[in-house]
């Protein structure tokens, strides 16, 4: 695969680790804490039933509805579109243990934060409307939404008018990780005043490296909602990547069109030049996650403590080296 061709002027890529902080799991070890039982309550299933009517309805969940007009609402119920995408959604989840991989996911969390509450899980449907957001987690209320009309499988119908490179990470197989990083999410405090390029990255490592302690055994590739081809290319060029931010002089720079161009989702990273053609999206976060996984190597794994860390001292301590 062709790397980057970029002519470095200093010498980080010539000294590289020993151990690529990016190949190895720090977190995926056996579950110590006690067995637990998640029971998902789908709120489609009853939406849709017939037998239950609109007031039933909303008296059993009076939250649901929000500002949906009461004729929308009723006439969504028996929509035949909205009904093919609920039994999609059955289909697409039928062989999959749901229930035991979330609760392997709180158990996890309760491993580095033992006074972490497991919240009440509810699956629905938006007909692939929320694909932007399709993970709703509310720590203070203790509820977790997941909207698993958005994770039927890149090709399908619904999604025609969503752009390619979101739909590849809309397969029964983002669920978890996706979730796992709704919850990581809350626990990384993002201080305004931390702008600069690096300490967005490194901000945007922290979520990873919490999402990875969370559903360890997962694929890289799949918590970064990267295809495998696109991973590698990413961990091929992590030493060229990383001599182009030192050459463009962009790390302390507090230019929020850095995060458009590496942070953000995106069809692909934005270097400005014929290599953006092949380049994977979102490298600055594989950088940040990069930077916190050498900290780590070097400290204490002690997330709690990690996450106390401003992202200037993780920097600075990680002594990174691609």
């Amino acid at each position: 695969m062709k790397s980057l061709k970029i002519t470095a002027i200093i010498v980080f890529s010539l000294f590289l680790s020993a151990c690529n902080s990016s190949d190895e799991n720090l977190w995926d070890t056996k579950i110590s804490t006690p067995e637990e039982v998640v029971k998902i309550i789908d709120l489609s299933e009853t939406y849709f039933d017939k037998n239950v009517t609109d007031e039933q309805f909303k008296q059993q969940y009076p939250w649901f509805q929000g500002s949906v007009s009461d004729s929308l609402f009723s006439a969504r119920r028996t929509d035949a579109n909205a009904l093919q995408i609920y039994n999609d959604i059955k289909k697409s989840t039928q062989n999959i243990s749901l229930e035991k991989e979330i609760a392997d996911v709180f158990r996890r969390i309760k491993m580095y934060f033992p006074q972490y509450e497991s919240p009440k899980v509810y699956t629905y449907s938006s007909d692939g409307q929320m694909y932007l957001d399709p993970i709703i987690y509310n720590p203070e209320e203790k509820v977790l939404f997941i909207d698993l009309s958005c994770f039927l499988g890149e090709n399908h119908a619904a999604y025609i008018d969503i752009e390619n490179y979101l739909k590849k990470s809309m397969t029964p197989a983002h669920i978890i990780p996706k979730m796992a990083e709704a919850v990581a999410r809350t626990m990384v405090s993002f201080h305004r005043e931390e702008q600069k390029f690096v300490e967005l990255m490194i901000y945007e490592g922290k979520v990873k490296v919490l999402q990875e302690a969370f559903c360890p055994t997962l694929p890289a590739h799949l918590r970064m909602y990267l295809t495998e081809s696109q991973y590698q290319w990413t961990k091929e060029n992590e030493a060229n990547i990383w001599n182009y931010f030192i050459e463009k002089d962009v790390l302390f720079s507090e230019d929020q069109k850095l995060a458009e161009r590496f942070i953000s989702q995106a069809p692909f990273s934005k270097f400005y030049s014929e290599i953006d053609k092949e380049a994977s999206p979102q490298v600055g976060v594989f950088v940040g996650k990069s930077i916190c996984d050498q900290y780590l190597h070097k400290n204490a794994k002690d997330l709690p403590h990690f996450l106390s860390k401003k992202t200037q001292e993780i920097f600075n301590d990680s002594k990174y080296r691609p």
